[in-house]
């Protein structure tokens, strides 16, 4: 008589049962966040794999693709870290089951977090290409309040924040820019008589993660012009 004696099945192995992944927000569909290899002693039928994601994918920005004996998780959807609503974080679990009777299985859970990417240049929300300013206009007054803005947000999911600076006048020292806030001051008197334009350049920079982004904008100030003098009649 001959008997048939087959080893007890053993469950998959994996090299962890837990990653942590950084996936950075301008990842392209399809792209592989993380291969998954594991392996399993047994021979035949038994030993074969079978990859499944079993949750955490309920937003279906990911898939499984199997290459030989290597599980692919790949992107199947895009990201918006900069979108305030969309989800910045997710944990798949991985079911790895064997072909034994009973399978056999082991849990690996992928713990994916996005990473913001300085995609915009900063912009002026109230910046516009030129602006009347009268002459007799009082030395200190805000006469403009640009208020820069850069819609990429940061760790803390808030915008982030800009550094604005006058780079160019034809009047050196006329006016005066916040670089926080973005808001224009007048510095000295203006006076029409002898300067009727300024012609201003103005700079904001983003204060992300290198490489820094930036803008340039023109703003041209006409003084508007006031009836200061009162005529002067010679003695005849």
């Amino acid at each position: 008589m001959n008997y048939s004696v087959s080893g007890a099945n053993t469950s998959p192995v994996c090299p962890s049962l837990f990653y942590t992944i950084k996936v950075p927000e301008d990842t392209t569909v399809d792209s592989t966040v993380f291969p998954l290899t594991c392996d399993d002693t047994d021979n035949g039928v038994d030993g074969s794999l079978t990859y499944v994601i079993s949750s955490g994918n309920d937003a279906r920005k990911f898939n499984l693709l199997l290459t030989g004996t290597t599980a692919n998780i790949k992107t199947a959807g895009k990201f918006d870290y900069d979108d305030i609503n969309s989800r910045t974080s997710f944990t798949l679990e991985i079911f790895v089951i064997d072909g034994g009777t009973p399978p056999l299985k082991v849990t690996v859970t992928l713990d994916i977090t996005l990473t913001p990417v300085n995609e915009f240049d900063p912009q002026f929300s109230s910046l516009p290409p030129s602006l009347v300013v009268s002459e007799d206009t009082a030395v200190g007054t805000m006469i403009l309040d640009t208020k820069p803005y850069d819609q990429d947000l940061d760790a803390q999911r808030k915008n982030q924040k800009t550094k604005v600076t006058l780079t160019s006048s034809t009047s050196q020292g006329v006016f005066y820019i916040d670089e926080m806030t973005g808001r224009i001051y007048l510095r000295h008197r203006l006076d029409y008589e002898t300067v009727p334009l300024h012609a201003l350049i103005i700079r904001v920079v983003d204060e992300d993660q290198p490489p820094q982004r930036s803008a340039i904008f023109n703003l041209n100030i006409t003084v508007h012009n006031v009836n200061e003098h009162p005529p002067v009649c010679e003695k005849i």
